[in-house]
């Protein structure tokens, strides 16, 4: 259904209300005594009253009728035995001011008991009501008891009042059923069995309500019923399309191992209390798109067989624990303003996160992802933990806080180092795998920044102790080449430390007058520039030129030369490594 209909379908139920009200208003009404209604009901003759007040309880145990044998679906407060009722009723707007009591019969004509108003208890329990009844707003102002009812022929409870209990419990509906606009205290349908259409649009629940254990072998339509108590649809099967969107839920809600056969929207509801759907089935398209759940939702052990819609929803907090998803599922725009939680949960289709914000933990711990997994341009503005398993993952121009890849393996990541590089916990194995990944999709610079800052950490990490030798060499060691060659990604580390190296040797020639000239050692004094070059030459071990060491200065020629060498082999190693990437 269409929400234009819906709200159409609305307007047309509140202005019928509304003319039948006033109408009902405007009479004044007849008392009639209710053995003249009995006596017609003995007879088999019709009943028809408009506008009446009807005196005494009417109540089918106080007159003989004929009787027939039927299989009740239960046995709770019903017999076999049910009273045949040949009349067909019809009191119109009238009110009964004492207790009707209509349980155990079969009804072969129509009911109509149209803007009626009920002052005492009314029961239909056990009955079977074969053709069409009306109750469109009636008014209940006692309990109301349907309880093991069959309706065989539409059913119409359009606009009307319960402002008692209410119990459909174990009740059929073979045809169409209308609950529009209807307004229940308390509503009690649990293991009801509605084999035609039912339609609650519009209706308040403002106690419990229960469908447990209900089946909806049709469609049913609850768009924007109001739930102001308890809901409760735990076991309930839904075997035709489930309409709830637009729906509010202010007390917590269950569909707790409920079965969704078909269709099942929630577009647009409000959960202002918990909503539990802990191992409910959706075995085809379900949709939660722009819904809201102020109080958290639990979707434990949930099965999605369909394609699921959680587009532009907002989650105070959501637990997916052990959910399977088998179709694609869509969380674009959705916002979790607490916890999301999706441990253990299976994607066998594609995942979709675009533009989704959380602003508190996210946690995909051991979560096996089939297919590939897409949360470009989402922002994590807290801790995000994605230690499970994904086919391909993309991050592209996503915002993180905190983010922790211990423990996950990907075929494929797309990422910019930039966007990770402050942020993300350390952990060699996820490094390792983000090294690799960076090489394989040519992101070489990222590759290269992502491992020096894998060896920078490595290091850190490290302690100098004499009581861990090895361990103190190893970072003795890690220091020498993030110092010389930024571990073999960074050649300019080299030509700095090479430049150092030339300048300090040159101020030892040049302080300790440690050069001369081949013509002679008093030629002329040296200067810092004549210094410079014969360091240089000696560096990059070209030869002398004019120019040779004095006696106590030759090792340090020789010291330098070998650096020279050294710091060379560093920089072509440095510069392969950058240059040569296939």
């Amino acid at each position: 259904m269409k929400l234009e209909k819906v709200i159409i379908g609305s307007l047309f139920a509140t202005i019928l209300l509304l003319s039948i009200s006033t109408a009902v208003q405007a009479q004044e009404l007849t008392e009639v005594n209710v053995n003249e209604i009995l006596e017609k009901i003995e007879n088999g003759e019709d009943v028809y009253y408009e506008n009446v007040r009807i005196m005494g309880e009417l109540n089918l145990r106080e007159i003989e009728l004929k009787t027939v044998s039927i299989e009740q679906k239960t046995s709770i407060g019903s017999e076999e035995e049910l009273k045949i009722v040949l009349s067909e009723i019809t009191i119109r707007d009238s009110i009964f001011e004492n207790n009707v009591i209509l349980s155990k019969a079969q009804f072969k004509k129509p009911l109509n008991l149209g803007g009626t108003s009920f002052l005492g208890k009314v029961s239909f329990n056990g009955s079977n009501i074969e053709e069409d009844i009306t109750l469109y707003s009636a008014t209940f102002n006692d309990r109301v008891d349907f309880s093991g009812a069959t309706f065989n022929g539409r059913v119409e409870f359009l606009g009307a009042t319960f402002n008692d209990r209410v119990d459909f419990s174990g009740a059929t509906f073979n045809d169409e059923t209308f609950f529009l606009s209807a307004t229940f205290n308390y509503g009690h349908f649990s293991d009801a069995t509605f084999n035609g259409r039912v339609d609650f649009l519009d209706a308040t629940f403002s106690g419990f309500t229960f469908f447990e254990s209900a089946t909806f072998n049709d469609d049913a339509c609850f768009a924007i019923v109001t739930f102001n108590g308890f809901a409760e649809f735990r076991s309930a099967t839904f075997n035709g399309s489930s309409e709830f969107h637009s729906a509010t839920f202010n007390d917590p809600t269950s569909f707790e191992s409920a079965i969704f056969n078909n269709l099942a929207e929630f577009q647009g509801a409000t959960f202002n209390g918990g909503a539990n759907f802990r191992r409910a089935t959706f075995d085809s398209g379900v949709a939660f798109n722009m819904a809201t759940f102020d109080s958290g939702v639990d979707f434990e052990s949930a099965t999605f067989n369909g394609n699921s819609n959680f587009r532009s929803a907002t989650f105070n907090y959501g637990h997916f624990l052990d959910a399977i998803f088998n179709g694609s599922v869509f969380f674009h725009r959705a916002t979790f303003n607490d916890e999301a939680v999706f441990e253990h949960a299976t994607f066998n289709g594609e995942t979709y996160f675009e533009h989704a914000t959380f602003n508190d933990n996210l946690i995909f711990k051991d979560s096996d992802f089939k297919d590939d997994a897409n949360f470009y341009n989402a922002t994590f503005n807290a801790y995000a933990s994605f230690s499970s398993t994904f086919n391909k993952v993309d991050f592209s121009k996503t915002k993180f806080n905190d983010l922790d890849l211990r423990g996950i393996d990907f075929e494929c990541m797309e990422v910019s180092w930039s966007s990770i590089e402050n942020v993300l916990v350390f952990d060699g194995p996820a490094y390792t795998k983000l090294i690799k990944n960076f090489r394989e999709i040519e992101q070489f610079d990222d590759a290269d920044d992502a491992y020096f800052q894998y060896r920078d950490l490595s290091r850190a990490n490290k302690d100098l102790s004499i009581s861990n030798i090895e361990e103190s060499v190893s970072k003795i060691e890690d220091t020498f080449f993030w110092v010389t060659c930024g571990y073999g990604v960074k050649p300019l580390y080299t030509i700095g430390v090479g430049a150092i190296i030339v300048l300090l040797f040159s101020i030892f020639y040049k302080v300790g007058d440690g050069i001369c000239r081949l013509a002679g050692n008093n030629v002329s004094k040296i200067s810092l520039y004549d210094a410079f070059y014969f360091s240089t030459i000696t560096f990059t071990t070209v030869g002398f030129g004019d120019w040779y060491p004095k006696d106590k200065y030759r090792i340090l020629v020789i010291i330098e030369g070998l650096l020279g060498w050294l710091t060379l082999a560093l920089f072509l190693i440095s510069l392969v490594n950058v240059m040569i990437r296939l």
